[in-house]
Order: C-alpha cells, then sequence, then structure tokens
C-alpha cells in the first residue's frame, strides 16, 4: 500500500469513512505543537484525526498509537476528539483493543477500486457507530462521581452496576497493557444483564475448573497472548 495515495484518496472522499456525518471541515497534513496528523475532518461537531499505516499493525505500534491519541487529546483540549486507524491489516486482538479506548480501526490494502470494497468500509463504520453507542448508553446511566452499591456488583445484574463494569475495564486498560506489553491484551466485559460467566481456567486435561458457562454479576476480564497465535473465539 501506498501510504500517500490512501491518504489522498480519503481527503477527496471522506464519506467512505463517514457516510451519514455532516462534514464540515478537512485538512491534510494538519501540523499541530509539531505533530504532523496525516487528515483532519470535523464532523457532527466533532474532531477526527486519522492516523494512516501502510504496514500492518503490529504489538508494538499498539503503544504508539495510544501515545499519540493522548498527546492530540492534551492539546486539543477544548475539542471534542475522535480517533481513526487506518492500516491494511489490523488483527481482531489488536482492533479489540484501540476500539474499546474510543479508537476505530479500519482496514483498507488500496485505494478501492468498486463499490462492493466501499460498501464493506462503510458498514465497517455502521458497526462500530453501533457497539460504541450502545457502549455510552451503558456509560451514561453512571453519573460521574456517582457511588454503587455491593448489590449492583454482586449481582443479579442491573444496569448501574454494568456502567461500573464499563468504566472499570476502560480505565485499567491502558495501565494492564503497559505492564503485559509484550502481550495482546483482549478485553472483555459483561454487556447485557445474561451475559454468561466465563470459566477461564477451565482445563479438561487436569480436571480443572467447570466445562460450563453460568450467569453471574458484574464482571470484566483481560486474555493475555499472541494474536497469530491464538483462536479466533
Amino acid at each position: 500500500m501506498k501510504e500517500r495515495d490512501i491518504q489522498d484518496y480519503l481527503f477527496l472522499h471522506p464519506e467512505v469513512l463517514f457516510p451519514s456525518g455532516k462534514i464540515t471541515e478537512k485538512a491534510s497534513e494538519y501540523s499541530i505543537q509539531g505533530k504532523s496528523i496525516d487528515l483532519l475532518f470535523v464532523v457532527d461537531g466533532f474532531r477526527y484525526i486519522v492516523e494512516i499505516k501502510k504496514v500492518p499493525i503490529q504489538r508494538e505500534h499498539i503503544g504508539q498509537v495510544v501515545e499519540y491519541y493522548g498527546l492530540m487529546k492534551t492539546y486539543m483540549q477544548d475539542a471534542r476528539l475522535k480517533m481513526i486507524l487506518v492500516s491494511p491489516s489490523i488483527p481482531e486482538w489488536r482492533s479489540a483493543y484501540l476500539e474499546e479506548l474510543g479508537i476505530r480501526c479500519v482496514e483498507i490494502g488500496a485505494v478501492p477500486s468498486d463499490v462492493q470494497e466501499v460498501n464493506r468500509i462503510r458498514k465497517s463504520t455502521v458497526s462500530f457507530q453501533n457497539r460504541e453507542k450502545e457502549k455510552q448508553e451503558i456509560v451514561g446511566i453512571l453519573d460521574d462521581g456517582a457511588g454503587v452499591s455491593f448489590f449492583d456488583i454482586a449481582g443479579p445484574t442491573t444496569p448501574r452496576g454494568m456502567a461500573f463494569a464499563r468504566r472499570m475495564l476502560q480505565d485499567t486498560l491502558v495501565p494492564i497493557k503497559g505492564a503485559y506489553d509484550n502481550y495482546d491484551v483482549m478485553p472483555f466485559c459483561v454487556a447485557r444483564s445474561n451475559s454468561p460467566h466465563y470459566y477461564l481456567e477451565y482445563n479438561g486435561e487436569h480436571g480443572h475448573g467447570k466445562n460450563v458457562l453460568g450467569h453471574c454479576g458484574v464482571w470484566w476480564a483481560y486474555r493475555f497472548g499472541f494474536s497469530e497465535d491464538m483462536k479466533k473465539e
């Protein structure tokens, strides 16, 4: 992939990334505090920075992307800022981590040459937006500074308990990744009131744990490994 070709294409056709948004501003090679942003768009009142990588996303790129995103949010404190990462390939394990932090991942291996490829990118946008909407609706149940009771956490699962789990997952992802930087980190979180409890310690060979899924209260978890070797479940 030629990074510049993708950059030029997205600058001319931002509707591929924002099929239903109102685009009011756009810039290419935007400079702020000595940092160069590949693309910058203002869509529906949000500022989107678009970072383009010409190679598949590797584990070592994750920290760089998150640090860059944090830096931009510091520089643009008054702006409602979001980030999109574009790459020919973003493994599921890495996109799950980044998207949990609010960084949308888009796979583009070449300038789209047909309608099917454009529709694929647009479909991924709608899918991400729906997931983000669901997350924000859950998080919004719990006001900033509000407390939760023991019964919200211990189950049965309540909306407030789910909001607490979602916030805990998001707030701990960066330090968890920093502590286990040699591994990919896959985040999990209770997503609905009847989400199953995962007995992650199960080992059939040694007769350890339970080979069943049950229902429980609030939970969040992380799975560690290398995305190239892990099964996609």
